[in-house]
């Protein structure tokens, strides 16, 4: 357990603590300004999607009105049916087609960032004026065309301390607005 702990607070320790507090004002504002957040990933960090839309969904602003988050990872049917009639690589950015607007955000959850599905839904939202923000770990991947990158550092194949530090970043950035905002 000290040694998988270890791996985990290695992964933390390189997380930018400029790009953590970049990331809390840009939330802030999307709670302030009632902007649309989706959020995706493939596997665990897909479930990670999930529970951080659900973690912001359930933050009220101080006007008591609740977050808009929806993770695109959520719709079974939807991601089946895209990933057969079009194909895999296009799951996310079909739906951000439907779905989002210019200034709305995307946070985009890869352990690899090397994603093909991750990388053609952020490629959609830079030629759509939609913000980015990518958690990543091992070496980044292609993420780095993000807007904004929280890069976890960790080692090629580790899946479970990478994985496990986007979670504490997600609740950490949940906790945080949800203190920020209800001052």
């Amino acid at each position: 357990m000290k040694s998988y702990v270890d791996r985990v607070m290695n992964s933390i320790k390189f997380v930018s603590d400029e790009t953590l507090s970049l990331s809390l004002e840009l939330l802030t504002e999307a709670f302030n300004r009632r902007t649309q957040i989706f959020i995706i990933g493939n596997g665990g960090s897909a479930a990670t999607a999930s529970h951080f839309a659900t973690d912001l969904n359930k933050i009220k602003n101080v006007n008591g009105l609740p977050g808009r988050a929806i993770s695109l990872c959520d719709n079974s049917s939807l991601i089946t049916a895209y990933a057969n009639d079009i194909s895999f690589g296009a799951i996310f950015k079909e739906q951000l087609k439907n779905l989002a607007n210019p200034k709305d955000i995307l946070i985009a959850i890869s352990a690899s960032g090397k994603s093909k599905n991750i990388i053609e839904a952020i490629n959609y939202a830079k030629r759509n004026n939609i913000y980015s923000v990518g958690l990543v770990g091992f070496d980044a991947g292609d993420m780095g065309i993000c807007d904004l990158v929280l890069h976890s550092k960790s080692t090629l194949g580790d899946y479970g301390p990478t994985e496990d530090t986007h979670s504490i970043i997600c609740h950490f950035l949940a906790e945080s607005l949800s203190l920020r905002l209800n001052q």
